[in-house]
């Protein structure tokens, strides 16, 4: 276990952060409107659930991203705090960016906003049902 910006951060399954005693993931999918966003790098908006380790989400919200310019909009999202960021299509730049501040990135994902959370607090994300045309087994 180490300190990453005020927060312990415990290596394993996923990366879980320890706050006030409470075990949780913070989880971001780009969505257009209930859907997950076909490309990251101009998603308009993220939706950022707080997952317990259990599986159960404690709160989620809405972030609108403004920053047009790509470090900025980058930036931004790794300000975030962001453990997992789930979204459709990404530059191999954004992608690059964002692993390097820690941001575990599932490209390729495609579907409605509530199907692809559940199927990600259940370990089922990667069936061919939410995979996006031409990702086929490559998801990051």
């Amino acid at each position: 276990m180490s300190q990453a910006g005020g927060r312990a951060r415990i290596r394993g399954p996923g990366v879980w952060n320890a706050i006030e005693g409470t075990l949780f993931m913070r989880v971001a999918v780009s969505v257009w409107g209930e859907r997950v966003s076909p490309v990251l790098d101009t998603a308009s908006r993220l939706r950022i659930a707080d997952v317990e380790e259990q599986g159960r989400c404690e709160a989620s919200f809405d972030v609108w991203l403004e920053e047009r310019e790509f470090c900025r909009r980058c930036s931004r999202i790794c300000g975030m705090r962001i453990d997992v960021m789930i979204c459709g299509a990404v530059s191999r730049a954004m992608s690059t960016m964002l692993e390097a501040s820690g941001i575990k990135v599932i490209s390729g994902i495609s579907g409605n906003y509530d199907e692809v959370f559940d199927a990600y607090s259940k370990g089922s994300l990667f069936s061919p049902r939410f995979m996006m045309p031409g990702y086929g087994e490559t998801l990051s």
